[in-house]
C-alpha cells in the first residue's frame, strides 16, 4: 500500500481481495439461497502494516480484484493515475501494489474587524457543476470555528471549492411550555465568501488537488444584532420548523439561531443584521411560509408569519407516442437541522485521542467541589453530569472552549473506521479486523474507578493527551426467539457518576454476529419490531451471548384533576423529570386533563407541573409503577398510568439572611418539609441575592424546616447531610395564598 502523490507507504489501509464467482459459483449460490441463508462470494479483508505490507493466504485460483481504502484517501477510480488491480491468481503472487490518492484539507480563521478571532461561525463548502446547461450548487463539507477563530475541512476530493463564512451555528432550540428563549450573541455579520466578496460569482474558487493543503482567512464585520420575534399562524402543536433568511439570493446559516415555542408556535430568530430579507418557514412536508422583511437595529416584535399547507402536486407526463408514462408527484421537502449547545465564556480544554480512528470525547463535571454548584448540584444532590461533548478531527486533535473553571472527568470512546456505520456482518470470520477501543478515561485507564481528574483554571489553557489501547474485539450473538430477530443494539459503558457512554450501535438480524465490541461490562439497549429491552451485560474475549426478550416499549399516561375544580389559566404540563440523566420533558395536558408520553427512556421519573404558576401535585398514584417520595421508576414492558390531583393551594416564603448587621450573599438557604420521611415534597434550595435577600415561590401549604448554611455545596437532599442543621432550624407554616417572611441569620452569627 502506497501513497499515489508521495510514494510513501501506507499502514492501516483495509485491503480487500474478492474472488469473481464462475458461471457454476453463482449457481450453486443462488440454489444455496432457496435453502436458507448463505455468505456471499470469497471476500477477505485485511490491514496494511507499517511498512504498507499486506497478504492473504488459502486463496483458491480465479480472477480476484484488489481494493484499498483509509480515511483521508480517495476510494473512487476515478482519480487520475489510480486503476483498479486485477489478478488471474493460479499461484502465489507477490509485490502487487495498490495505490490510493490522499484527500485535500482547508484550513483557515475567522476574524473580526479588529483583528480578534470569533468563534461559532459556521464555514460551508460550496462545489459547482454544470447539468444539462444548468450549474448547480452543493454544499459538500462545513466546519464550525473554535474559540481561537479556526476552521478546518478535510477529506476534499479534488476538484474547486467555494468556501463562505455562512453566520453564526447554534442550531434551533425548540422547547414546550413556558420555556425561555435561549439568549444569543448580540453581535453578528452578513455571510461572506472566501475574499470578502458577498455573492457566489464574486468568489474564487480553491483549487484542491490529491494531498493539497490550501489555507483560506475571512475577515468580517460584526454589526449589533436584531432580533425578529413573531408568531406562525396555522401552526401545528410540537412540530419542528425550518427558518431562512435570504438576501439578494444567498442565504444566511439557516436554522441556526431560532427559538421556537412547540405549544404556542412563538419564534425568535437572532443575531440577524439589519437589512432586507425573505422569511421563509417550512414545518416538515405539511406547510411553508415566506414573506418579505425589513430589520432594523431594533428588530422586529409582532411578526405574524402565516404557514400555508403544503401542496401535492401531480400530473401526466406524455411521450411522443401512444401510452404515457406513470404518474409522478412532487412535494416539497425540508429536514431539521441539528441542535448545538449554548457556549459559555471561560476556559479551553485541548484534547487528542491517539486511536488513528474519529474518537468521540466528552468532558463530565464530577462531585467536586470546585465545581460551580448550578453544574454540579440538581435538587440538592450532587450529580455528575456531561459538561462538552466533540469529536476528533482527521488529525486525532480535539479543542472544547470556552468552558467554565472547575475540575472534570474526560473520557473517550472510538470505533475503527472499517466498523462505523457498518452492518454487524461486515467482517464475520476475520480475526486480524475485529478489533476494537475500550472506553478510555483520563490520563490512560480504562478503569473507570481509576480516571483521573483534570483540573481547568480559570481564564488558562489546558493541555490533555488520551492514547486508547486497541484490544481484540468480542463477537456478540443475539440469541432471540422472535421468529424476525432484527433492530438495533447499543452498548453502554458505565462510568463515573454512573453515567452511560456509548460504546457502539450495531444493527442486528437473526443469527447474524455482531463484531467491533470490546470486552468489558455493558449496559445493552435493544430496540427492534418486538418492542426493547435493556440489560446488563459482562463481554469477555471471544464470543459472548446476549439473550435478547424483546418487551413491548413503555410509555406514561395519565390524567391530572383539579382540587377544588379551580383550573389554571394558560397552558399546564406534567413535566417528567428524569432523575437518571438530570433532564425533563414537558407533556402537555389537554382540556380532558389528559397527557401522555409515548416513547420515555428507562428511568426514574418525578412528575411536577409545569407551564402555570402557583400549582403542585397535591395527590397522585400509579398503576404499573410504585410512587415513593413523589417518584417512580419505569421498567421495561409496563407501562405506567398516572392518577394526579393540582391544587393552586400555595403560597410564598421571602425573607433576609444576615451575617450580624449586614446582608449576607451568596448564601444556601433550604426549605424542607417538616415530614421529611412521608413528605412527597423535596427539599428547596435558594442562593441568597447581593443583597441577602430570598424568595421562595409555588410553596405548597404545609410545615416546613427553613435553615441556611455557609456552604453551597450540601447536599441539602441527603437526609444525612442536613441532619446537623435541623435542631437550629426555624420552624415555618405556609398558608395558601399568603405570603410569609423571616429573617435569617448565619449560624453562629
Amino acid at each position: 500500500m502506497v501513497n499515489l502523490e508521495t510514494g510513501e507507504p501506507i499502514r492501516n489501509a483495509m485491503v480487500t481481495v474478492s474472488k469473481t464467482p464462475t458461471p457454476q459459483e453463482i449457481n450453486e449460490f443462488q440454489e444455496g439461497v432457496k435453502a436458507g441463508p448463505r455468505l456471499p462470494f470469497l471476500s477477505k479483508s485485511v490491514l496494511s502494516g507499517v511498512s504498507g505490507e499486506y497478504q492473504f493466504t488459502g486463496l483458491p485460483a480465479g480472477h480476484y480484484v484488489v481494493n484499498a481504502q483509509k480515511p483521508g484517501f480517495a476510494a473512487r477510480f476515478n482519480v487520475e493515475g489510480l486503476q483498479r488491480v486485477q489478478i488471474d491468481l493460479s499461484a502465489s503472487a507477490g509485490n502487487i501494489v495498490v495505490k490510493l490518492s490522499p484527500l485535500g484539507v482547508i484550513e483557515g480563521t475567522v476574524t473580526d474587524q479588529n483583528g480578534e478571532p470569533v468563534d461559532s461561525v459556521k464555514i460551508e463548502a460550496y462545489t459547482a457543476r454544470i447539468e444539462a446547461g444548468v450549474r448547480s450548487i452543493t454544499s459538500n463539507h462545513s466546519a464550525v470555528c473554535n474559540d481561537r477563530g479556526g476552521f478546518r475541512i478535510w477529506g476534499l476530493e479534488p476538484g474547486q471549492y467555494y468556501l463562505k463564512a455562512a453566520g453564526r451555528n447554534g442550531g434551533t432550540y425548540f422547547f414546550l411550555g413556558q420555556g425561555t428563549p435561549r439568549p444569543s450573541s448580540w453581535l453578528s455579520f452578513v455571510p461572506v465568501y472566501a475574499g470578502g466578496g458577498r455573492t457566489f460569482d464574486s468568489t474564487t474558487p480553491i483549487a484542491i488537488a490529491a494531498g493539497t493543503q490550501a489555507r483560506a482567512d475571512f475577515r468580517i464585520n460584526l454589526v449589533p444584532s436584531a432580533t425578529i420575534r413573531g408568531v406562525l399562524e396555522n401552526y401545528t402543536l410540537h412540530q419542528r420548523v425550518t427558518f431562512s433568511l435570504r438576501q439578494d439570493g444567498e442565504e444566511l446559516a439557516d436554522d441556526s439561531r431560532v427559538n421556537l415555542s412547540g405549544t404556542a408556535g412563538r419564534f425568535e430568530i437572532t443575531a440577524v443584521p439589519p437589512g432586507d430579507y425573505i422569511l421563509t418557514a417550512v414545518e416538515g412536508q405539511m406547510a411553508r411560509g415566506e414573506i418579505p422583511v425589513h430589520v432594523s437595529e431594533s428588530g422586529i416584535n409582532g411578526l405574524s408569519m402565516p404557514l400555508w399547507p403544503a401542496v401535492t402536486v401531480t400530473g401526466v407526463v406524455h411521450n411522443i407516442g401512444p401510452a404515457p408514462e406513470q404518474s409522478k408527484k412532487a412535494a416539497a421537502n425540508d429536514d431539521d437541522a441539528p441542535e448545538f449547545a449554548d457556549v459559555k465564556p471561560g476556559c479551553q480544554v485541548f484534547l487528542k485521542a491517539d486511536t488513528g480512528h474519529a474518537a468521540f470525547v466528552s468532558m463530565f463535571a464530577p462531585q467536586a467541589e470546585t465545581f460551580s454548584i448550578p453544574n454540579v448540584f440538581a435538587g440538592g444532590k450532587k450529580v455528575t453530569s456531561v459538561a462538552w461533548t466533540a469529536h476528533t478531527d482527521d488529525l486525532g486533535n480535539y479543542r472544547v472552549g470556552p468552558v467554565a473553571a472547575g475540575t472534570y472527568y474526560l473520557v473517550a470512546t472510538a470505533e475503527p473506521w472499517y466498523m462505523q456505520g457498518q452492518f454487524g456482518t461486515m467482517r464475520a470470520g476475520e480475526p486480524g479486523l475485529n478489533m476494537a477501543y475500550p472506553t478510555t478515561y483520563y490520563p490512560a485507564t480504562t478503569d473507570a474507578g481509576q480516571a483521573g481528574r483534570l483540573k481547568v483554571e480559570s481564564g488558562g489553557e489546558t493541555q490533555a493527551n488520551l492514547a486508547m489501547p486497541s484490544v481484540q474485539a468480542v463477537t456478540v450473538h443475539a440469541d432471540c426467539a422472535a421468529e424476525n430477530c432484527n433492530g438495533s443494539m447499543s452498548f453502554y459503558s458505565v462510568g463515573v457518576g454512573g453515567l452511560e457512554a456509548l460504546a457502539g450501535t450495531r444493527f442486528f438480524r437473526n443469527s447474524v454476529p455482531i463484531e467491533g465490541i470490546a470486552p468489558g461490562r455493558y449496559v445493552v439497549r435493544v430496540t427492534g419490531q418486538g418492542g426493547s429491552m435493556r440489560k446488563v451485560v459482562d463481554l469477555a474475549g471471544g464470543e459472548a451471548t446476549v439473550s435478547v426478550i424483546f418487551q413491548p416499549s413503555p410509555k406514561i399516561t395519565g390524567v391530572v384533576t383539579y382540587k377544588n375544580g379551580i383550573k389554571p389559566h394558560g397552558t399546564p404540563y406534567v413535566t417528567m423529570v428524569n432523575e437518571t440523566t438530570n433532564t425533563a420533558v414537558g407533556l402537555p395536558i389537554n382540556s380532558d386533563g389528559i397527557f401522555e408520553y409515548a416513547y420515555p427512556p428507562i428511568a426514574r421519573f418525578r412528575p411536577v407541573i409545569g407551564g402555570v404558576a402557583g400549582f403542585f401535585i397535591s395527590q397522585m398514584s400509579a398503576s404499573g409503577a410504585e410512587i415513593r417520595d413523589g417518584a417512580f421508576e419505569l421498567m421495561e414492558g409496563s407501562p405506567v398510568e398516572l392518577k394526579i390531583e393540582a391544587s393552586d393551594e400555595s403560597g410564598r416564603l421571602k425573607g433576609l439572611v444576615m451575617n450580624g448587621d449586614k446582608p449576607a450573599p451568596g448564601v444556601l438557604v433550604v426549605l424542607a418539609p417538616r415530614e421529611r420521611a412521608t413528605a412527597a415534597i423535596p427539599p428547596r434550595g435558594f442562593q441568597t441575592d447581593s443583597d441577602g435577600s430570598y424568595d421562595f415561590t409555588n410553596v405548597p401549604a404545609g410545615d416546613y424546616l427553613l435553615f441556611t448554611a455557609d456552604r453551597m455545596d450540601l447536599e441539602y437532599a441527603n437526609a444525612k447531610a442536613v441532619e446537623p442543621y435541623l435542631a437550629s432550624a426555624t420552624p415555618v407554616r405556609i398558608e395558601s395564598h399568603q405570603v410569609v417572611t423571616e429573617k435569617l441569620s448565619l449560624p453562629g452569627k
